[in-house]
């Protein structure tokens, strides 16, 4: 099973981003957003992590796709 750093889009501590205010219905991050954590299946990304007995915990599959998929949206490559 591979190891990920914790992720929980829920918190609102250190950095304070809300996805309630910072992404209102109807935009485009919003959609981003939904979409991934409802439809993505991750188990193709956790076959190459080979890091549950040691080894440093990776970022979430999940954030990862989110900020990959946002950037490309605005340009950014």
């Amino acid at each position: 099973m591979a190891k990920y750093q914790e992720y929980n889009q829920e918190q609102e501590y250190f950095v304070t981003i809300n996805k309630d205010v910072n992404y209102p219905e109807g935009t485009f991050v919003r959609f981003l957003n939904d979409f991934i954590e409802t439809h993505i299946d991750l188990k193709p990304f956790a076959k190459k992590r080979i890091n549950d007995h040691c080894g440093a915990p990776a970022k979430h599959a999940k954030m990862i796709l989110k900020i990959v998929f946002n950037g490309f949206s605005q340009g950014i490559y």
